[in-house]
């Protein structure tokens, strides 16, 4: 290769080779349950096909590849045979440990190959091609014990202007409170030190942090393992030019697709009509997969003649299993559970009519969206709500009510009354 060409490499994270699928509720067909079983095995065998199919020069994980300290033989077989495979295409790999599968963890002795460097628990680097430092440089450093609570991106340092360096950590950045504080540090730790990439493992859901000078991902998981875990997961397809700058691209290799189907109950009259509806959307999410299978939730809302059927013992369950009724040949469709927020439909007219306060606050909602001094009234009391510095940061963006000023009027009357009907 060039020494001008850019280097190429794929960012992965989190494996947790091994995991249950967690919070299932339903009772799963064999064969599913063994395909959910070899999902992340099968994320990681996807991962190690793209690199070799895009002629990567890396491969570099972010921690975690393991679920726990006592990672299991399969587990760590199957990871180190994905190094193998690696290994024989020419493509180095670069791999430091998490929380999850710290230095001090049960190890099976398996050999790695030649070219995977494994950090250890005190920063060091290493060409990210071995025997071509010219072409980058990768810094990491993995947790010895399964509570690291040291700052380690404080520990990287300076790179000299003109050399290209990757950092490569496990970490908790900022303050995100649905993450543990493991090895806690700052976007500014980050940022100043001469870091092209940062790799960036620990959080599960993929997130961009930063987007330039450096940039800064988390990859997240390659398969979702529970529901917090919805959407397409996969690794990141990475380029760096001799300039130094980096282009990106998200690849799924998620083998079962979790999501979970939000459904307004409103238009549905009869149960065969709400299991048609929620038929038609779980084959449109299954369609947009990309040939995947797909484990979901649905959560039925609104207001709706059904909502007293619903409410009956045994009839979310009774819709779950016809959903799950008819299982096709190829990749699965199956619904764990459906979830019942629904409330009974209202009579606006009668309320209206009412002579309560009820009655009172749906004639005000019906002054505002029927005058024509209403909405200006309700957009100079929300410049002023807006433009109050101790309120706006618990509101939305700026003027997005603006663009639907009926809607809001309508949100906020269902809201409104959901509050005085409690």
């Amino acid at each position: 290769m060039a020494d001008d060409a850019p280097i190429r490499f794929i960012h992965a994270a989190d494996l947790h080779l091994q995991s249950p699928f967690v919070g299932l509720r339903s009772q799963l067909p064999n064969a599913i349950a063994r395909e959910m079983v070899e999902a992340p095995f099968g994320a990681w065998d996807d991962i190690v096909d793209l690199a070799i199919r895009e002629s990567v020069e890396a491969v570099l994980m972010a921690g975690d590849a393991y679920d726990d300290a006592e990672r299991s033989l399969r587990a760590q077989h199957r990871f180190v045979a994905g190094l193998e495979r690696l290994d024989e295409a020419g493509i180095a790999t670069h791999v430091i440990c998490g929380n999850h599968d710290p230095l001090d963890g049960w190890d099976a002795g398996l050999e790695f190959p030649g070219g995977c460097k494994r950090y250890g628990p005190d920063l060091e680097s290493a060409p990210l091609v071995p025997g071509r430092p010219d072409r980058a440089t990768v810094y990491g450093v993995s947790f010895l014990h399964e509570h690291c609570r040291r700052n380690l991106a404080r520990e990287f340092p300076r790179i000299e202007r003109g050399q290209l360096a990757i950092g490569l950590l496990h970490c908790a950045v900022g303050d995100d409170p649905d993450e543990d504080g493991y090895a806690p540090c700052s976007l500014t730790d980050l940022q100043g030190n001469g870091i092209a990439y940062w790799a960036l493992g620990h959080v599960h859901r993929s997130r961009v942090l930063l987007d330039g000078n450096p940039v800064a991902i988390y990859a997240g998981c390659p398969q979702g393992l529970r529901w917090s875990q919805t959407g397409p997961k996969g690794v990141y397809l990475v380029e760096i030019d001799r300039a130094g700058e980096v282009r990106f691209d998200f690849v799924a290799t998620d083998r079962v697709r979790m999501e979970v189907l939000s459904h307004d109950i409103a238009t549905a009259e009869t149960p065969a009509q709400l299991l048609a509806e929620v038929q038609a959307a779980a084959k449109a999410t299954a369609a947009e997969t990309g040939g995947r299978s797909l484990l979901y939730r649905v959560a039925l809302e609104g207001r709706g003649p059904l909502h007293r059927h619903l409410q009956s013992a045994g009839a979310a369950a009774e819709l779950a299993d016809e959903l799950n009724s008819r299982p096709g040949d190829g990749p699965f469709s199956w619904c764990d559970r459906v979830e019942v927020a629904t409330a009974a439909p209202r009579d606006r007219a009668r309320r209206r009519a009412g002579g309560d306060l009820i009655a009172d606050l749906l004639a005000v909602c019906d002054q505002l969206a029927a005058t024509e001094s209403g909405l200006p009234r309700m957009e100079a009391a929300l410049d002023e709500l807006y433009g109050n510095a101790e309120y706006r940061p618990y509101l939305a963006g700026p003027g997005c009510w603006a663009e639907d000023p009926a809607g809001l009027i309508e949100s906020a009357e269902n809201r409104a009354l959901d509050l005085l009907e409690e």
